[in-house]
């Protein structure tokens, strides 16, 4: 019964457990913020509403039932992208309780990204792909690194690599 209950709650919480697939994506966010509202974690709840908006205005925009996980960690990262931009407008203003706001939201929509590949694996591809194509330009660089790390890495990572290995 004990380890019903284990794999049970390993199951709720999107963990892999043997081979079983871990709780799609829409559904740990729905999962998260009901959690959330009920511990009256003010900062998640509404960070999660706002990442169930932007979800449902694209499933809307798209005439989408359902997107896929792909669909879904791009709608994340844009969110995050905006956080990120938007702590940055604010200190750039003078208002670092607002910019630590942002900052607090974008920790809590980062936590449904995959992991971030090492930065030295990155510089590492685009030594070996520098070394097979001396003459490739820096937005050739730059498409081919993304698509290879498919959403691992963050494309200002790869620009300011590129930018440095490829003068």
């Amino acid at each position: 019964m004990l380890a019903n209950r284990a794999l049970f709650a390993a199951i709720n919480c999107g963990l892999p457990v043997l081979g079983i697939n871990p709780m799609p994506l829409l559904e740990q966010i729905t999962t998260d913020l009901k959690q959330a509202m009920l511990s009256g974690d003010k900062t998640a709840t509404e960070t999660l509403r706002m990442l169930k908006s932007a979800i449902t205005y694209v499933q809307t925009q798209e005439s989408a039932t359902e997107l896929s996980e792909a669909e879904l960690i791009k709608i994340i990262r844009r969110e995050v992208k905006k956080r990120h931009e938007a702590a940055e407008s604010f200190r750039k203003a003078g208002s670092p309780d607002r910019a630590e706001q942002e900052e607090a939201e974008a920790k809590v929509l980062e936590h449904y990204l995959p992991a971030q590949i090492d930065p030295g694996k990155v510089e590492e591809y685009l030594q070996n792909l520098r070394k097979e194509n001396p003459d490739l330009p820096k937005g050739d660089a730059i498409r081919q690194t993304l698509t290879h790390f498919d959403g691992q890495t963050d494309g200002k990572i790869v620009s300011g690599l590129v930018n440095r290995l490829f003068n």
